[in-house]
């Protein structure tokens, strides 16, 4: 499997597949990187999963939900949302060539976890 990069909500992760590491899955917020072990029973949930993951830090939330509800409700959503027909279908390869974001949708992310965290990004 060969790495690749995604945007989560505006921000470039890595996706690399790395079978040294003992989880099925790693999200680093702060560099960026979202491990997956090759290895996994399920590697497209796993990158689901792990794309979750960084969807609550991208957002802010999962400061505000702590590390064992944040897991709690990634795992919910990606059981949930695994099971309809149409994530199941979802191409990886489609979306990382289509995968873009204009620089307003990066402002509003900006905009929405300075509302809902406190924190300012002055980048």
């Amino acid at each position: 499997m060969q790495d690749f990069e995604i945007y989560v909500l505006g921000e470039e992760y890595r996706i690399v597949f790395d079978d040294t590491i003992v989880e099925h899955g790693d999200c680093n917020p702060e560099k960026k990187i979202i491990k997956i072990n090759p290895d996994s029973e399920d590697v497209q949930s796993t990158i689901f999963h792990e794309i979750l993951h960084a969807i609550l830090y991208q957002s802010g939330q999962h400061y505000n939900l702590g590390d064992e509800t944040a897991e709690g409700v990634v795992r919910a959503l990606e059981h949930g949302l695994m099971q309809l027909d149409l994530i199941r279908e979802f191409s990886l390869e489609e979306s990382i060539q289509h995968n873009s974001d204009s620089e307003d949708d990066c402002e509003a992310v900006r905009d929405f976890r300075e509302s809902n965290t406190g924190k300012h990004n002055d980048k």
